[in-house]
């Protein structure tokens, strides 16, 4: 539900909310309405309907012990609640020695003045680390902060390779961990300019003071934190929400986070009737409606998740004499080792590249690289034939070739000959 009954109990966004969130690294003053995860009361075991306080009991959507380096390098939750001239942020954890990342995608990528955002980290100027992002996710600013370090930092996207830091007089924050100290957080209080790339404000006769204007396309927020090692170029043992890829013990493997919270901003106007108005929901003047984060985010697939670190099992060529001049392609499938179906499948996608190589180990041709292609879709997939021409579009001589197949993470390869008649 979007609304909730007004009561001493319950808390929301509100015109002004200085009084009620501090921004000191405890999170304790955020209401469990503005609390991203819960029970996932639709789960399912086995076949058998999950039942809340019951038998099989309904799972939580964050598991605080599901990191792959224990209970001391776990991310928790994530708070979200906001008011008239912030976005009140926290993630709740324990870092030993590590880092915690909170990715903000605040954008549809329907937009071009602020490009497409991240796609990764590994080649980043700063916070450059071994994670990449899937399933249309692409962050236009993070916050990240340190084990010991008390003033977290907000990095925008400029372009793939390339994040700046914003001044840290632009925004307030803080955090508390410090090893393996529990209870603590990342915070920070985010101005809806820097959210939205852009100060746009009016004044409102129905909130009674300035309000931020949500930009088109800027009103839905996208969110993932995660749990990062020390140094650059290293991986995540933890996400939340949980990942459909897994995470290794490995502190240098790849991770992707392939899966976020999704929260609308505005679905409501200033009297809390569903007429959406361009300014984050909070109640109006003389207004008392409350606004539950908790009750109207979702996920791309709601946690909890069983990871699945996938793997090649082969590649299959099931046409494999190649005729330019009579129509017949290279086709191939791909398989894997985990055989997933239905539900188990959904939501899964894999990093794929295919390409074509002849005996003295020259490119000939490359089908598609770093593809993002869903699990069910992998055997059957369009792109997995050639027709015998090379990158300039000729017919290659006839001869023996070699299909490379790359699946990312991890860089699992396999190689097929096959030949070309002419």
């Amino acid at each position: 539900m979007v609304l909730a009954a007004a009561g001493p109990a319950l808390a929301g966004p509100e015109l002004d909310l200085s009084n009620r969130i501090v921004v000191d690294g405890f999170s304790a003053e955020f209401d469990s309405i503005e609390t991203v995860f819960g029970i996932n009361d639709e789960f399912v075991v086995e076949g058998v309907p999950c039942v809340v306080g019951g038998n099989p009991a309904c799972p939580l959507e964050e598991n605080t012990q599901d990191s792959q380096w224990g209970f001391f390098n776990d991310v928790n939750t994530i708070h979200v609640t906001w008011d008239k001239k912030n976005l009140y942020v926290a993630v709740d954890g324990i870092s030993w020695n590590n880092n915690v990342m909170l990715f903000f995608d605040a954008t549809r990528r329907n937009r071009s003045d602020l490009g497409p955002g991240l796609p990764d980290l590994v080649n980043v100027n700063a916070w450059r680390r071994n994670i990449s992002f899937a399933n249309a996710f692409a962050p236009d600013f993070f916050l990240a902060t340190w084990d010991g370090n008390a003033t977290p930092q907000i990095w925008t996207y400029q372009n793939r390779r390339t994040v700046n830091q914003l001044p840290s007089s632009s925004f307030r924050t803080a955090a508390t961990f410090s090893s393996n100290a529990e209870g603590r957080a990342m915070e920070a209080a985010i101005p809806w300019s820097v959210v939205f790339q852009r100060d746009s404000t009016l004044v409102s006769a129905a909130y009674g003071d300035t309000v931020p204007v949500i930009p088109a396309g800027f009103d839905t927020l996208r969110l993932v934190t995660c749990i990062t090692a020390g140094g650059d170029g290293t991986g995540s043992p933890d996400s939340a929400p949980d990942n459909f890829s897994g995470f290794q013990v490995d502190g240098n493997a790849p991770a992707t986070l392939d899966n976020f919270v999704i929260l609308p901003l505005d679905r409501l106007d200033a009297a809390g009737a569903p007429n959406p108005d361009r300014v984050p929901d909070m109640p109006g003047v003389g207004q008392s409606f409350v606004v539950s984060v908790l009750g109207r985010r979702t996920f791309l697939q709601r946690p909890p998740i069983a990871g699945i670190a996938f793997s090649l099992a082969e590649v299959v060529v099931t046409q494999g004499v190649v005729s330019p001049e009579r129509g017949r392609d290279l086709q191939f499938r791909i398989d894997l080792e985990q055989n997933l179906t239905g539900e188990a499948a959904q939501g899964r996608s894999l990093s794929v590249s295919a390409e074509i190589y002849d005996l003295r180990g020259e490119r000939r041709r490359l089908l598609y690289q770093n593809q993002r292609i869903a699990v069910p879709d992998l055997a059957n997939y369009a792109g997995n034939r050639w027709d015998g021409r090379d990158e300039r579009g000729r017919i290659v001589e006839g001869g023996i070739y070699v299909l490379r197949v790359i699946m990312e993470p991890g860089q699992d390869q396999t190689q097929r000959s096959f030949a070309v008649v002419r």
